[in-house]
């Protein structure tokens, strides 16, 4: 990670992302039962330059959870949750690909015998 563009060697542009919170379950009474929180991002990795090392990818994640009509904070909350566990985990993948890409560019050689 550095501070400037130029001093980058891999750049990762996102094109595109994605956060929601969607009803998936109700009760007989017609309320939510079951959330699901999806997200999404298309990103391509250029270098400093610009120029495409890797063309766009879609990362995709769903999550989820029940929530309960007589704890209404308590949903508020586990939808905060889920919301950071799943950024988290979209940062964690993009980051282990540029690991990945920078692993294939830079294998690592045994010495020389």
């Amino acid at each position: 990670m550095v501070a400037q563009r130029a001093d980058a060697q891999l750049v990762i542009r996102l094109q595109k992302s994605r956060l929601e919170t969607v009803a998936v379950g109700f009760s007989s009474a017609g309320r939510p039962r079951e959330l699901e929180v999806r997200a999404s991002l298309y990103a391509r990795l250029e270098n400093a330059v610009g120029d495409l090392v890797q063309p766009a990818v879609l990362l995709d994640l769903r999550r989820t959870y029940s929530v309960n009509d007589s704890e209404v904070l308590a949903a508020a909350e586990s939808e905060r949750f889920q919301i950071e566990n799943i950024t988290r985990d979209l940062q964690q993948q993009l980051l282990r690909r540029l690991m990945r890409i920078q692993s294939l560019a830079n294998p690592v050689r045994s010495p020389s015998s």
